[in-house]
């Protein structure tokens, strides 16, 4: 019985070479795309400095390891990713590589511009995952108001948020000067209250929560979402005595 569940177990592991030597098609190591449609496209620009990370993570267990094709290129908005096609398959009946991923270097002079739209492209041959993010360049972060709008401890505060178009459904609190105040997010900004006992002067407004960037077109993976590093200065408050 034994012997049978090890020759079974070698027959699984060798039947894609077998398969491979008995046609006159040449095979190539790893998985078209369309093996990883049920994924999640996640991208980020991880630091100021523009360095970008995305990957193509589970959303729900899958059968087998995945890997991507060595050719397989990709680019964000124009600029080449670094492709690295998914951790090495040990065991292919238990599967715990790492998902593939795209590394790069952004430009960031257009987050400080008119915020637009960015696509990212995966192209296999002539199979594509494409996301277009909304907005994606742009300083994402509560308006910038100047002179700092003045409140009162104790008094209500409505803060936008740019671009409307972020998901900031996740917020759970802001933070003042670094004190975590809990703030509730609405359509287009976040609500909270200024505590009673807040000292006087002004302060730096930052939020509590993930926010992400939708995508209009999310072509060949099940989901995509981008985030990235925030850009430019800090919302603020001028408290009043």
């Amino acid at each position: 019985m034994l012997m049978r569940s090890v020759l079974s177990l070698l027959v699984r592991r060798a039947l894609p070479g077998l398969l491979c030597a008995s046609t006159l098609v040449a095979c190539e190591p790893g998985n078209d795309l369309e093996r990883f449609s049920g994924r999640h496209l996640r991208a980020t620009m991880v630091s100021r400095d523009g360095n970008f990370l995305a990957l193509l993570e589970q959303l729900k267990p899958e059968a087998g390891c995945l890997q991507l094709h060595p050719d397989v290129s990709a680019s964000f908005d124009g600029t080449p990713l670094q492709v690295f096609p998914g951790g090495p398959i040990v065991d292919p009946d238990r599967c715990f590589n790492a998902p593939p991923n795209f590394t790069g270097k952004l430009d960031t002079d257009p987050f400080f511009g008119d915020p637009r739209n960015a696509v990212m492209e995966i192209q296999d041959g002539d199979e594509r995952i494409v996301a277009e993010f909304t907005n994606y360049y742009a300083r994402h972060g509560f308006e910038l108001v100047a002179p700092p709008p003045a409140v009162k401890p104790g008094q209500e505060v409505f803060l936008k948020w740019e671009p409307p178009t972020d998901d900031i459904s996740q917020f759970e609190a802001v933070t003042l000067n670094g004190q975590e105040v809990p703030a509730t997010p609405e359509a287009g900004g976040v609500r909270f209250t200024i505590p009673s006992d807040f000292p006087a002067g002004r302060v730096d407004v930052y939020w509590v929560g993930e926010w992400l960037i939708p995508a209009e077109r999310c072509e060949g993976a099940a989901l995509c979402t981008a985030t990235t590093w925030p850009m430019g200065l800090p919302s603020q408050l001028n408290i009043q005595p």
